[in-house]
């Protein structure tokens, strides 16, 4: 799979790289992580992060309204996740979310949000 990675200016391995996700995987982390930009978008402080964080990213409208994951690198009890944040209307715009996720016991816990243009 190849996409398109002009509106990013150039290649880089977690937004516009050729990634091929093992089927296999498990996908927990990442409905968790869907159901975070779910809330975000709503405006609603998910459990899995801290209400500074939160805050931060409502006063900086950085909560996407649609989401892709492009990226996804495992280490440990860390899960790393890269998704492209397509903006309607702005061809030249290219927003990759990182979300990094911990698992600690049978939950999981953001501890590192950002984006980059």
């Amino acid at each position: 799979m190849r996409r398109d990675y002009r509106p990013c200016g150039g290649y880089n391995e977690q937004g516009t790289g050729i990634t091929v996700l093992n089927p296999f995987r498990s996908r927990e982390v990442e409905h968790v992580a869907d159901a975070i930009f779910y809330r975000l978008a709503k405006a609603d402080c998910p459990a899995e992060m801290s209400a500074n964080d939160c805050k931060n990213i409502a006063l900086r409208n950085l909560a996407p309204k649609k989401w892709k994951i492009a990226y996804r690198m495992d280490s440990g009890n860390d899960v790393d996740l890269f998704y492209s944040w397509p903006t309607e209307g702005v061809a030249t715009d290219c927003r990759i979310v990182e979300m990094l996720m911990t698992q600690q016991g049978k939950n999981w816990r953001v501890t590192r949000y950002g984006v980059s243009w």
